[in-house]
């Protein structure tokens, strides 16, 4: 789908399954999504692209579940700025 880089919005959506393994590790993923947003009167429409995607077995055993989301949000994060920087370099 053709995306208008200027007005472009990166989402991340995170998610972790909490020691659902038989070996009580946590399944971690997330989606990287670059999209242009049309705002209505009461709600919004994204269109967009899904640009990148992981989906990996924590290889550290977490006791809680705010601890696993937190591992993924910051590899999502880390990832999302990464390709946004990217972006931003080539849209300039």
């Amino acid at each position: 789908m053709p995306i208008n880089l200027p007005t472009a919005k990166l989402f991340v959506f995170v998610n972790g399954s909490f020691a659902n393994n038989k070996d009580f590790s946590s399944q971690l993923g997330y989606e990287i999504i670059i999209t242009n947003e049309f705002t209505r009167e009461n709600d919004f429409i994204i269109y967009g692209n899904l640009i990148y995607w992981s989906l990996t077995k924590s290889k550290r055993i977490t006791r809680s579940v705010l601890a696993s989301e937190i591992y993924r949000i910051v590899g999502g994060v880390n990832i999302a700025i990464a390709i946004g920087t990217t972006l931003k370099i080539i849209i300039d």
